[in-house]
């Protein structure tokens, strides 16, 4: 997700821009020559958390923005700033600037963390028949800034990194192949050559595809989920009972009118489940619930093993300021499991109890079993030590939850039927699904946002704070995952809202005043149209436009040229 951490990736507004012109600049002076064969499974480096791939800027560019939920998109702080700079750019392929248009080319946008709280992009772009060449960058930065250039190079495992800087611009360069790798932060150039000559070092493996032909697609790093959450959230709990993975998941992205829609895969060896979990208690999952999934799972406590079903549902409800958990099962002999339970609670009584807890409920009656351990007997993975556990027995299933208020939620939206399973369009979405799957998990933005908000840390609460279209534009998200022999097979959505809640400025009430107040006195008569941007600093508008003898101009609202 764009945020405020990439624009500080590349300073003070102006760097994108430069590095913009800059290499169209290269592309200018270097359009005909023959590049040497890459491998991008050599080039990105296993410390990437997620990659983006994006065949053409441009085209993609012109998709988002028949989307309805572009509106939202296009505030995002980076999203607003390459969408002004992408005008200029147009403008210099329209009168014969560039000989080849950059945002044709294709173009990785690799993810690391650089901070507790901080991601940076690593931007790697493909040449398409030429050679990327330095020697020019020099010049065209310095005439665009103003301001005079320090460039350096360094050595590191015996590779040439160039750095380029001034008092607005910081960057590290490689060229490998047909490959130019760009980064603020020379860490993550530095891990680029070692992904170049270490295996080990390298995100993408053998056994990793990568289609051809697809306008965008999602690399994520499974082994680097935690390190990607402790970035935003104050506690990050990653593990999904029953269902484990590692290695990249590899998706291609498909932008339609009110959705993402994303297919793909985990390629390599995998321990296969005994069989794949079922969607079941369809009406056990309240309307309320912030998310659920099923997923297969191994009851490892003896005298249970054999009366519930192959598979454990887990329902996630916001209790004031928590996510409390309520398990759902399906069971073959209420009876059996019944007598287990009571004789499982008669067992863990302590000399202060006189009898078993027990509740009646609407129509339940609410267990206890004073036993810490019982629920990591229950499910596969749960952790050794946890709250003791309450349960219900119903309808042929067992209830089960740590938190009493949670189940009794469970109980009482089943008994009022407002759950999933008897709404018409949630059953719906449900039932379109793959019914059997390792892995199905649904998140319902409606009841998730506010929890979600409250485990941000800090600077990111604030963040979606002044940007509320960024999460309220989210409807809902779900995915299923089907372990084969050779890969799992990933398939989902995320859908969007058409209508999405706007941040209300301070100053809501004042017209913006975008007439530029002065004349601008160029050097020879202006060949384009003004292209009014935002600076994205101190949000005053600004003027970009071309003259006749090629020169760029960016100026302020008053006529002040402020770079040429």
């Amino acid at each position: 997700m764009f945020n405020r951490t990439l624009i500080k990736a590349l300073k003070k507004g102006i760097g994108i821009l430069v590095l913009i012109v800059a290499l169209g600049a290269m592309v200018y002076f270097y359009p005909f020559r023959k590049s040497s064969s890459g491998n991008i499974n050599m080039i990105l480096p296993e410390t990437s958390l997620f990659t983006v791939r994006i065949s053409n800027t441009n085209e993609l560019t012109s998709l988002l923005e028949k989307q309805p939920w572009f509106e939202a998109i296009k505030k995002m702080p980076l999203a607003s700033l390459i969408l002004s700079q992408a005008s200029a750019l147009d403008s210099l392929q329209e009168f014969g600037n560039l000989k080849s248009k950059l945002s044709a080319l294709e173009v990785w946008v690799s993810m690391h963390t650089t901070s507790s709280d901080e991601l940076s992009p690593l931007f790697i772009i493909k040449s398409d028949g030429f050679d990327w060449e330095l020697s020019s960058l020099e010049t065209v930065i310095s005439a665009l800034t103003g301001s005079s250039l320090a460039i350096e190079s360094q050595t590191f495992n015996g590779k040439e990194i160039s750095l380029i800087k001034s008092s607005s611009l910081s960057i590290a360069s490689l060229i490998e192949g047909p490959y130019l790798i760009i980064a603020e932060n020379a860490l993550l150039v530095e891990d680029v050559v070692r992904a170049t000559q270490e295996e080990d070092k390298r995100l993408l493996v053998e056994s990793d595809v990568l289609k051809e032909g697809s306008p965008m697609s999602l690399i994520l790093n499974t082994d680097r989920l935690g390190e990607l959450g402790s970035v935003f959230f104050q506690a990050t709990n990653n593990n999904i009972y029953g269902f484990n993975i590692a290695g990249n998941i590899i998706v291609d992205i498909d932008l339609r009118e009110k959705e993402l829609v994303f297919r793909g895969a985990r390629y390599g060896q995998d321990e296969l489940t005994p069989e794949p979990a079922e969607i079941f208690g369809k009406n056990f999952i309240p309307v309320i619930s912030s998310s659920f999934y099923w997923s297969p799972n191994e009851v490892s406590q003896k005298e249970l093993m054999d009366v519930l079903d192959n598979g454990v549902g887990t329902i996630s409800i916001s209790q004031a300021l928590n996510q409390e958990q309520v398990y759902i099962f399906s069971v073959r002999d209420t009876t059996e499991a019944s007598r287990i339970l009571t004789a499982a609670a008669n067992e863990k009584l302590t000399q202060r109890d006189s009898a078993v807890y027990n509740e009646r409920f609407i129509t339940s009656s609410i267990g206890y079993v004073n036993d810490s351990k019982y629920l990591s007997q229950l499910i596969n993975g749960f952790p050794q030590e946890a709250s003791a556990p309450f349960y219900a027995l119903f309808q042929e299933m067992l209830v089960v939850s740590d938190n009493l208020d949670a189940l009794k939620t469970v109980l009482n939206d089943f008994d009022a039927e407002a759950t999933w399973g008897r709404s018409i369009e949630r059953r719906r979405i449900l039932d379109d699904m793959i019914q059997e799957t390792d892995l199905t998990y649904v998140q319902d933005f409606e009841y998730a946002a506010d929890p979600l908000k409250r485990s941000l840390k800090p600077k990111w609460r604030t963040f979606f704070s002044d940007n509320p279209e960024l999460i309220d534009v989210l409807e809902l998200f779900k995915v299923q995952l089907n372990k084969t022999s050779n890969s799992v097979l990933v398939s989902g959505n995320l859908a969007l809202r058409d209508n999405f809640m706007s941040p209300v400025k301070a100053n809501a009430n004042e017209e913006v005043k975008n007439d530029i107040s002065a004349n601008v006195f160029a050097d020879a008569s202006i060949r384009t149209k003004p292209f009014v941007v935002k600076n994205h600093n101190n949000s005053s508008y600004e003027v970009m436009f071309q003259d006749a003898q090629n020169s760029l101009y960016l100026t302020n609202m008053q006529g002040e040229v402020l770079w040429k």
